[in-house]
């Protein structure tokens, strides 16, 4: 990586994954890794978090923002504290995963009764194109812009021709348009990408370089589908591709 002049970052994400994993005895490793690969420099802040420092800025008229720190950066030096945390961060991503996915359920049964009807089977290989074509021009795009708009606090209506050409927001509609083929519009559903998973896209916003490693299967397949070839200076791989 420094070889290329790259620099990682690890986020408040892996650390509420880490925290939330057992046995201790991989928590402790997983924080270790952590600990070394952030060298010192502060956690990337919840996905969330920037979202809504971008759509404030939007707001202010200002042009860009810099990234900010999460303020959980000493979690890692704090056993005890990430106990306490472990129990609250499987619980938020529990909540977080069941209204995903009865969002997605209530949309399934109705999506699939219209596709039979016209003999249509659409399978994850077409998820480049659903996004492509189909997504930009659904009105329950902009619905999802909204509705994030809201939940994060920001005020007045969002300027949806402005939010989608920030990369960072763009990205985040792009992964719910993922999701809702995945859940609702694909004949036969393959293994369920978590939403905490889909979120981390977000980082892939930023300007300049940006690359997202990751060896969980299903999350590499969607997520290549949605950055590689349609976000510049992104790509998601395969971590074993950045060890050899």
């Amino acid at each position: 990586m420094r070889a290329a002049w790259l620099e990682p970052a690890a986020s408040e994400v892996n650390l509420l994954e880490a925290a939330a994993t057992s046995p201790s005895s991989i928590e402790q490793r997983l924080i270790a890794t952590i600990v070394e690969f952030a060298d010192g420099r502060p956690l990337l802040e919840w996905p969330f978090a920037l979202l809504r420092r971008i759509g404030q800025a939007v707001i202010d008229g200002e042009s860009h923002i810099t990234t900010g720190q999460s303020g959980k950066e000493w979690y890692l030096d704090d056993p005890d504290a990430r106990n306490r945390l472990r129990q609250k961060a499987r619980d938020f991503n529990a909540s977080l995963e069941r209204s995903f996915a009865q969002l997605h359920a209530n949309a399934r049964g109705e999506s699939q009764r219209w596709l039979n009807r016209r003999g249509i089977k659409r399978t994850m290989d077409e998820l480049r194109n659903f996004l492509d074509e189909e997504w930009p021009t659904m009105e329950l795009r902009s619905q999802f812009a909204r509705a994030t708009w809201t939940a994060l606090g920001l005020s007045g209506e969002p300027q949806f021709d402005r939010l989608v050409a920030i990369p960072a927001w763009r990205i985040m509609l792009d992964a719910e348009g993922a999701a809702i083929y995945a859940r609702a519009i694909v004949h036969k559903q393959t293994r369920v990408v978590q939403r905490s998973d889909l979120i981390q896209l977000v980082y892939l916003g930023a300007s300049g370089l940006r690359i997202l490693a990751t060896a969980d299967g299903p999350f590499l397949s969607m997520a290549t589908q949605i950055v590689n070839g349609r976000y510049v200076g992104a790509r998601v791989v395969h971590i074993d591709s950045m060890l050899t």
